[in-house]
Parts: structure tokens; sequence; C-alpha cells
């Protein structure tokens, strides 16, 4: 009985965790400073425990709990990645997010695969949330690595930039120059404040619908186990 009751909760408290996590993605709640970060961390936090929470029960080795611990393994590391950034930028911790991504969408999928296998309503639901939950995860993995791309392709830009500016200090006025380098600034800050997350604001949101879909598979599965 106990271990039912620790698979429903840990079901529940991993979709309370996505959708707290799909709250950064909401603009009216992340205004204060590293608030996005917070949600991120706190998110990740309570999917890898309600993660941890389904894999301690399972009986045997399967499909679905290695994918409950390649999820579990994907948080932390999703948490580790934001931590450090907000401390310090560094492409080392978007790939840390990009892995824990990467980790959660592998897990969620291997889940589904077993819960495909079974003909039982409860199963085909949760193969559903599961299959919600590896899209929404690759989604974000796939933001990750643009934003990689375009962080990279923006600090060539600006290299090219400097030198650039470097033959122009000897060759035009102090004036002129100060012109030029606050024009260049703008055009920075602008690229930058309309930086695109689309793609893994959509994942975010996907993973949350699919980890309640898959919560609500899990709870009736138990409650038809203990009728029987």
């Amino acid at each position: 009985m106990w271990k039912e009751f620790v698979t429903v909760s840990g079901a529940w408290i991993q979709a309370v965790g996505t959708v707290i996590a799909a709250f950064a993605t909401i603009e009216e709640l992340t205004k204060e400073q590293y608030a996005k970060e917070k949600y991120e961390i706190a998110g990740n936090a309570l999917q890898a425990i309600g993660n941890a929470l389904q894999v301690i029960v399972q009986p045997g080795k399967s499909l679905e709990k290695m994918g409950g611990e390649l999820q579990a393994l994907g948080n932390t590391s999703v948490i580790i990645g934001v931590t450090l950034d907000i401390y310090e930028k560094d492409t080392i911790n978007e790939v840390l997010e990009i892995v824990g991504n990467s980790l959660q969408s592998i897990g969620a999928g291997l889940a589904a695969i077993e819960e495909l296998q079974d003909v039982v309503v409860s199963s085909q639901i949760e193969a559903i949330g599961n299959t919600l939950q590896s899209i929404g995860n690759g989604l974000q993995a796939l933001q990750g690595i643009y934003n990689i791309e375009d962080e990279q392709e923006e600090a060539q830009k600006e290299e090219g930039a400097k030198g650039t500016k470097e033959e122009e200090l000897k060759e035009e006025k102090q004036e002129l120059m100060k012109e030029n380098s606050n024009i260049n600034g703008m055009n920075n800050k602008d690229k930058k404040e309309g930086k695109d997350e689309t793609i893994g604001d959509a994942g975010s949101w996907i993973q949350a619908a699919g980890s309640v879909i898959t919560a609500i598979g899990t709870t009736i599965g138990v409650e038809k186990k203990e009728r029987k």
C-alpha cells in the first residue's frame, strides 16, 4: 500500500515541479533579479524528488525505472547548470542544461516505450504523457543549442567590430569614434533583448502538460489495482 502511495505522490510532485519550472517562461513572474532561475531550480528540484521516489519503489529492472533514473539525473544537471549561471555566465553552464534536458527527454521516451507495450488504459495514458514530456524536454535542449550558436555568432561579430574599431581609431577623430561606439552598443543591446526563446518556452509547457497527464494515468492505475 505504501509503495502505491509513494508512486502516486512522486508522480504528482514531479508534475508540480514541471509546472513551476514552466512559470520561468512567464515574463510577468520573472521581472525580479534571478526570478527565472529560482523557478527553474525549484521546479527541477521537485521533479528530481518526484522521479527519485518513483524509482525507489519500482522493483527489478525495467525501461520505465531506467527512464526515471535518467530523468532525475537530468534534473540534477539542469539545477547545477542554472545555479552556476547565476554566479558566472559560461557556455559550460548552458551545456549542462542541454545535457540535463536531453537526459530527461531520453528517460521519458524509455518510459513511454515500456508503457505502450501494456494494453491497460492507465498505462496508455502514462505513455501519452511521457511522450509529451520527451518532446518538451527535447525542444528545451534544442533551444539551448540555438542559444549557444547565437552567442558564438554574436561574439564573432563583436571581435570583428573590435578590429574595425581599432583601425578607425587611427583614421578618424575621437568624437566620431565615440558616436560609432554608442550606436554599436545600442544595436547589441537591442539584439540581446530580442532573443527568441519560443521553442524552449513551448517545450516547458508541453513537458508540464505531459507530466500532469502521466500523473493522472499513474493515479488511475494505482486506484484500479487497489480495487482488485
